[in-house]
């Protein structure tokens, strides 16, 4: 009986000892390690830096083209200004001599001028914005639509008090949406629409009669709009 004991025993003793011996051979494999935040990164680009977990060779990208651009900023804000001074002394100069064909001549180019600002300003941020894009990858791309998109409806639905799991779900409805309504060529505001009308059917009745007009902007002078309304009206009583 004993000798019996003392081989199964040994027989689990033998058994066990491979085991232990492939544990061994087969470590943990740990996770990479995040790239760390560059320290030029700030503001919007931080956030897509940490959201999109970009590589540190994507952020060194990031960063340089941020700078390249806040540069090409400034000098395209130096031409306009200059063109628009321009125009307006060549107004001066045209009205001082009494010239109304040139006055009316020089008055159209400073309106071009300052229609010009706007025009390039927002060429110049559609080319910054393919550029950025152009730094990442697909994956990474549909991640910050869908974050964008769904931390606008968030915000335009603060009024809802949505709770972290509702939240969850509405990124993950942006997520899924986004690339999908891009891709037919639809605008952000129309994904925006279409995400938040998702949304607003993950709300308890409770949220759903929240006063939304808690968060709506207060019209500044309203009161005093109605108080200068209420004089008129008191200065032809006492006419009376």
């Amino acid at each position: 009986m004993f000798r019996s004991i003392v081989c199964v025993l040994v027989a689990l003793a033998w058994i066990a000892n491979p085991l232990a011996a492939e544990e061994k051979k087969a470590p943990v494999k740990k996770a990479p390690a995040k790239a760390k935040l560059k320290a030029g990164l700030k503001g919007e680009y931080a956030i897509m830096a940490s959201t999109l977990e970009l590589t540190e060779e994507q952020q060194t990208k990031l960063a340089e083209t941020v700078k390249a651009q806040q540069l090409a900023d400034v000098e395209a804000a130096k031409a306009d200004k200059a063109k628009v001074a321009d125009a307006q002394k060549a107004m001066t100069e045209a009205k001082q001599k009494k010239d109304a064909a040139a006055t009316e001549a020089a008055k159209k180019a400073l309106a071009e001028a300052k229609a010009a600002i706007k025009t390039n300003k927002t060429a110049l941020d559609e080319k910054q914005k393919a550029e950025i894009q152009a730094l990442l990858t697909d994956e990474q791309k549909s991640r910050w639509m869908g974050f964008t998109i769904s931390r606008t409806v968030l915000r335009e639905m603060a009024w809802a008090k949505v709770t972290p799991a509702q939240k969850t779900k509405i990124e993950t409805i942006a997520m899924e949406t986004a690339p999908k309504m891009r891709g037919e060529g639809k605008s952000d505001q129309e994904i925006v629409t279409a995400v938040k009308a998702s949304a607003v059917e993950l709300l308890t009745d409770a949220q759903k009669g929240l006063d939304k007009s808690k968060d709506a902007p207060k019209v500044k002078g309203k009161k005093k709009d109605a108080a200068e309304e209420k004089k008129p009206a008191a200065k032809a009583e006492k006419e009376e």
